[in-house]
């Protein structure tokens, strides 16, 4: 029979038996995982051993009740066809009520097995659920370890504390090359360009056009002629 002590230690060593994650685990390196595995598979170890024991109990326990149950039902068909007390009663009900009062000590011992036996079934089902609750943590710490080496695949690496993770700047087996996701991550915080403000405007020439100096050069007035002694110069060297 499982002591009602050994019943609150069990239960204080299931509430012992949980492991807290960490969201992200990239930083901390395959060390961490390996710390992890190793405490969930030490505990889930622990459990199977209490399931065990408990199921020793259970089935002992079961094997009692059968057996002081027979006894009593034996027991009680034999007064109800023999004892000349309970034959002599009239109603059936009447003859039962007599049968068990003379049978009390073998119906109490029925109860309690069977009372034993609701208390272990329900620490079992306590024991089962953590059991559930352990390799749920181990099937999530490999998911972890699956994220967390797609994104070493992808070009991150332990330390790295951005937000976004590094594209990668090579083809792997889980990315194959720019994504276009990759591509609008590299634009974040570039402001959109303005149509209005990129048209090209006219820009004003430095100088006046060859046509405008020409012109201007043509219409300028020409220079007064020099006069030596009554003659202009170009008449002089005329007659030369």
């Amino acid at each position: 029979m499982l002591e009602e002590k050994r019943i609150d230690e069990i239960y204080q060593e299931m509430a012992s038996c949980v492991i807290d994650l960490v969201p992200d685990p990239t930083s901390l390196g395959p060390e961490y995982f390996r710390d992890k595995v190793a405490e969930c598979r030490n505990m889930l170890n622990r459990v199977s051993q209490i399931q065990s024991e408990l199921s020793r109990y259970l089935l002992q326990v079961s094997w009692d009740l059968n057996k002081e149950q027979t006894s009593f039902d034996i027991e009680f068909d034999n007064l109800m066809a023999n004892d000349p007390l309970v034959r002599s009663l009239g109603s059936v009900d009447d003859r039962k009520s007599t049968a068990n009062f003379k049978l009390k000590v073998r119906r109490e011992s029925v109860a309690a097995l069977k009372t034993n036996k609701q208390v272990l079934e329900m620490v079992v089902k306590v024991v089962t659920a953590r059991s559930k609750e352990l390799n749920n943590t181990m099937k999530a710490l490999r998911d972890q370890k699956s994220a967390m080496s797609v994104e070493l695949g992808t070009g991150s690496f332990y330390g790295d504390e951005r937000t976004t993770t590094a594209v990668a700047t090579h083809k792997t087996k889980e990315t194959k090359g720019l994504t276009a996701e990759d591509l609008n991550s590299f634009f974040e915080g570039v402001p959109d360009l303005d149509p209005q403000t990129t048209e090209t405007e006219p820009t004003e020439p430095k100088g006046p056009a060859p046509q405008e100096e020409v012109s201007s050069f043509l219409g300028a007035p020409k220079p007064e002629k020099e006069v030596f002694g009554g003659m202009d110069l170009e008449s002089l060297l005329g007659g030369l």
